[in-house]
């Protein structure tokens, strides 16, 4: 990979970490949106820093998703990381150390440090949020400034699919933008949170929420803050937006694989997927249900609307972004959006994909994502 470098220790496991005692304080918290709040983070020593919380409710085991979000918190801890990777550093888990079985008010918190060179006190905006008509709708950016943020998320799944690890929750929601000092947005300098249904590539994990899981070193434990506080927070997170943005998802890709009497395993074609549906909405600059050829198939489609009549109508509106877009991105959506990531040109019908007890070669086609996808898209030029 062309000027990219990883740090030595990144592809190779997880640092041993450590689990804290004494008492923390989560505070001045401001809403960014559901379950992700910006705050103030106090811990053992006194010290406070600004860190963004995201708190999940688990599903299924909560033994099983605890040890997942503890693989993927050790991961995000180590440092340094690749720049491109533009994942925050994880300060930590904050969760109920009770071990009985999954309850709702139970809630599992991420702790990430606030990026250093932004303003630490206004609020970041979502892709999702600035797509979005409403108050943090932003006027369409310029063609090479869309261009710019295309390259910089793929690369950002390049890189955490180098990892081998699968982001699973790939959509406008968890891509993070930071103010500068004088408030404006750097849209060349996304930032990728939402890891809570992450895990790792192979043969032997399948779709799962869960994500997971094998048994991990442990990640560092935050001690909770009050828990009262904590519950009543989970409460208030927000239902409202999940049927948008189950059509981020790859259509052969289960949402629960538990339900599923052969469960499909998680590859990494399903967050390029998710990825090209997102390229899209860059071209047109709106989300996804307010496009109207999406609004159209699901219309056509209701009640029983199916992911693949959205990937259908995306694809088949490719054509007439071109003159807009250009051919190098259009055919680089149709990739993503087919799965035919080793096709070179503009692929038109979607690739079978493989079964969970099939073989499918890593290198080949973290070679042709890279080729074809993110080298094709540094190409793309206003």
């Amino acid at each position: 990979m062309a000027g990219i470098r990883f740090p030595p220790h990144f592809r190779n496991g997880l640092r041993q970490t450590h689990q804290y005692s004494g008492t923390t304080k989560i505070e001045q918290k401001i809403r960014i949106s559901a379950g992700r709040y910006l705050a103030t983070y106090t811990d053992t020593s006194g010290f406070q820093s600004k860190v963004i919380v995201e708190i999940k409710r688990p599903t299924g085991n909560y033994q099983d998703y605890k040890t997942g979000c503890e693989k993927i918190a050790s991961l995000l801890a180590m440092s340094p990381k690749p720049e491109h990777l533009r994942a925050p550093h994880c300060l930590g888990l904050i969760f109920d150390q009770c071990d009985s079985d999954f309850s709702l008010d139970r809630p599992l918190s991420f702790i990430f440090r606030h990026p250093v060179s932004y303003h630490k006190h206004l609020v970041p905006s979502s892709l999702a949020g600035l797509l979005t008509p409403g108050p943090k709708h932003l006027r369409k950016p310029g063609l090479g400034t869309r261009f710019s943020l295309a390259f910089s998320l793929a690369t950002s799944v390049l890189l955490l699919q180098a990892c081998e690890l699968h982001h699973k929750s790939l959509e406008p929601r968890n891509i993070l933008f930071f103010s500068e000092r004088d408030g404006t947005i750097n849209l060349k300098e996304p930032r990728l949170f939402g890891f809570d249904h992450a895990g790792p590539h192979g043969l032997e994990f399948t779709s799962s929420p869960t994500g997971l899981q094998r048994p991990s070193k442990r990640a560092r434990v935050i001690p909770p803050p009050c828990r009262e506080a904590m519950i009543a927070h989970v409460h208030q997170m927000a239902t409202q937006g999940e049927e948008e943005y189950q059509f981020h998802v790859h259509p052969v890709c289960p949402q629960n694989s538990s339900a599923s009497g052969s469960p499909q395993r998680y590859l990494k074609r399903f967050d390029i997927y998710s990825l090209g549906v997102m390229l899209y909405e860059i071209a047109v600059w709106k989300n996804l249900l307010s496009i109207e050829l999406v609004e159209s198939a699901v219309a056509a489609n209701f009640p029983d609307v199916k992911r693949a009549h959205v990937r259908d109508a995306l694809l088949g509106s490719l054509q007439q972004m071109a003159p807009d877009m250009g051919h190098i991105y259009t055919s680089v959506i149709a990739r993503c959006l087919t799965g035919d990531i080793e096709n070179g040109g503009a692929p038109t019908r979607p690739v079978r994909v493989p079964l969970s007890n099939e073989y499918e070669s890593d290198e080949i086609l973290q070679g042709s994502f890279k080729r074809n996808i993110v080298d094709q898209l540094a190409l793309c030029k206003a």
